[in-house]
This record gives C-alpha cells, structure tokens and sequence, in this order.
C-alpha cells in the first residue's frame, strides 16, 4: 500500500513538473494594440467624386482595385473633410458646392464616418494669400456681411440637416490667420495697417456670426478655428490670445503642417508646447498635412531645407516622425492628410500633380504612408 501511494505521488508529481514546462515554453500573446477613440484620424477627400468621374485607379498594395471611403475606414480612418465654396464655377478643383458635398457626405455617413465641413466663405480658394469674398458679397457693408456670412452658414447647415448629414465638426474658415471677407475682415500680426482694433473688430465679429449659426443648428458639432502658422509659435499664441480677447468661443485650434512652409519638427513642437500651456482647454488639430512621394518641384517660396526625400519611403517617414511628435501631448487630439485621394486618373486632361497624395499618381497603387497614419489613433 505504501508503495502505491508513493508511486502515485511521484507520477502527479511528474504530471505537475510537465506541464510546468510546458507552460514555461510557452511565450505569452502579444496584446493587440488598442485604440484611442477620443482622437481623430481623417482625410480630406474633397476632389474623390471628380476623380471617380475621370475613371481614376485606386489599388492595394496587392495592385487589387478598391472602394476609397471603405479603404480608408478599414485602415482606422474615423472622419473625412470636405471643403464648401460659397459659388465655385464647377471647372477647377475648387468645385465643391454643396450639392456635390452633400453627395459626398452621404457617401461617408454610409461607410460610418463624421464629417469634418471646411467653410471657405469664398468662390474659390481661401488661404493666407487671398481670403476673396464672393461675388454676391462683393458690396455688402460691414455689417451686412456680418449678417450673410450668420445666413448663409445657417442655411448651409440646415439643408445638411434636412439630408441627414449634419457635420460633426465645422471650420468657420480655412487657413484664416489673415482673417476672412477681405478687406472688411483682414488682420495681420505683421502689417500695422491691419493690426488695429478696429480691424479685430471687424474680423471676430465676421467669425462669432458664423460660429453663432453653427452653435444654433450643429449644436453637438465641435467648431475649429483654422490657422497655418505651425512653425510659428508665438506668432500663433498671439492669433489666438486675440480671439480670446474678442470673445470668439470655438473648441479646436486647428494648424495646417507643410514642412517645405513651416518648418522643422522641433519648430512645430514649441508651437505645441505653447499652446498647452496658454490653452489648456482647447485641442489641437493639425488639420492639414502632406509630403511630396515624387518630386514637383520643391515649393519657390519655401524657405526650409528638405529634409525629407521625395520618395514613397521618405513620405511614410515624415507621417511616421510627425506622428512620434503629435503623440507625445494630450492636447493634439486629431491629425488630417490633405489631397490624400490624388491618384492616376487616365481621363484627367489637366492632372493636378502635386505628388503628395497617398496613392502613386503613375499607377493607383496605395503607399506606405497611408498604413503609417493609422498608427496615430493606437494607444
């Protein structure tokens, strides 16, 4: 009897040492990494209808055909933005109105997107070299416009409304640190004629009317204030300390980042560093970014070095590095690739051709940056 319990006590001990072995071989999952769903990750993809109409390529890695919007949400992408000129002439790229972007924010709303809506408050192109009022402003008083631009912005979202595609967050302006409506809403923190009182005056209460209508109807909506001063960071500070000053209630400074315009990494980082500490309540969007895959010439008015080759591998490493930086704050909460859906379109008769989208103009295929910006909403 004493032998049995002893035989039977060396063979579970055997048993219990073997599957602690066993065990001890084993190497441990690795857990999936996990998403940060407070921040955004988006695309403007305001010129997809125009290159879908031209039969443009859009493809894998694998060369296989693809849906972009399905593309796009399935690499982690959460919003989409979308630009909305007052009356453009529908021939340039500067063609959205909102009959094509409603279509468009249907499309997006399906394939379970938030709409990002960038007002230009203009027919054409706004940004720091023109802010063009429209032509059916052209003669409106001072107090007039601020009256349009409180009409129009609400007749814009209501109709939105009315098509089930309210957005989510809205830009009362794009790229407007020289103001907006120009010359009734022009500013400057550089020109003295610009930088009175009376003309932060006139500018702040051209933007508190649009920002008053998008509070009325998008009441859920988060409302940006798009500047493109990145490099700069007491220039920035300073824009947005004045609007403080004025009275603008917004939630997001928005920053576009184009390192041939604004500079190095470590500029852009004492920009973010500032507005942390002086801005604690608002986020940080960089709503604008890009990187030339080919070259098109590097920018005649840049002033930077190029630090970055033009190749598809420097693309994904300037996304990768810019992501490293923006991940380090808490208050950089969203980052956008602009023209992300330039690709190669056969019947395009005047291609655009800056190089900088996320798929190869020459051949549809997707590049390697796109994976890299999915890696800014991991945790």
């Amino acid at each position: 009897m004493h032998r049995l319990l002893l035989k039977f006590s060396l063979l579970l001990l055997f048993i219990v040492s073997l599957n602690s072995c066993q065990k001890s071989d084993v190497a441990p999952e690795k857990e999936s990494p996990t998403v940060d769903n407070t921040k955004y990750l988006g695309a403007d993809l305001s010129l997809l209808t125009r290159f879908e109409q031209n039969k443009a390529i859009y493809q894998n890695e694998q060369g296989r055909a693809i849906e972009v919007l399905p593309f796009f949400k399935e690499n982690g992408f959460n919003y989409v933005r979308y630009r909305l000129f007052v009356n453009p002439d529908l021939k340039s790229d500067a063609c959205q109105n909102l009959d094509y972007v409603i279509s468009l924010c249907k499309r997006s709303k399906e394939q379970g997107f938030k709409i990002l809506l960038d007002f230009h408050y203009s027919d054409t192109w706004a940004d720091p070299g023109k802010q063009t009022k429209p032509l059916a402003w052209q003669n409106l008083t001072q107090n007039q416009l601020v009256t349009k631009i409180y009409d129009y912005t609400k007749s814009v979202l209501l109709t939105m409304n009315d098509a089930g595609v309210l957005p989510d967050m809205i830009q009362t302006g794009n790229e407007i640190s020289p103001g907006m409506l120009w010359d009734e809403g022009r500013v400057s923190l550089w020109k003295d004629v610009w930088n009175t009182d009376a003309h932060w005056t006139a500018f702040t209460n051209l933007l508190k009317s649009a920002i008053s209508a998008c509070r009325e109807v998008a009441v859920n909506a988060k409302i940006m204030v798009h500047t493109e001063r990145s490099g700069m960071a007491d220039e920035t500070k300073e824009y947005y300390t004045q609007l403080q000053k004025y009275g603008v209630d917004y939630d997001i400074i928005g920053l576009s980042y184009y390192p041939y315009w604004h500079g190095t990494l470590s500029q852009v980082e004492s920009t973010i560093q500032t507005l942390a500490q002086s801005f604690k309540n608002k986020e940080v969007v960089f709503v604008e970014t890009a990187y030339p895959y080919a070259d098109f010439g590097y920018p005649t008015s840049s002033v930077y070095p190029k630090i970055y080759p033009s190749t598809p591998a420097g693309q994904a490493q300037f996304i990768k590095d810019l992501i490293t930086l923006l991940r380090k704050y808490p208050n950089v909460k969203g980052l956008f690739y602009w023209f992300a859906e330039e690709t190669y379109s056969p019947n395009e008769t005047n291609p655009t051709n800056m190089h900088s989208g996320l798929f190869d103009d020459k051949t549809g295929k997707v590049l390697p940056a796109l994976k890299e910006m999915s890696t800014f909403l991991m945790k």
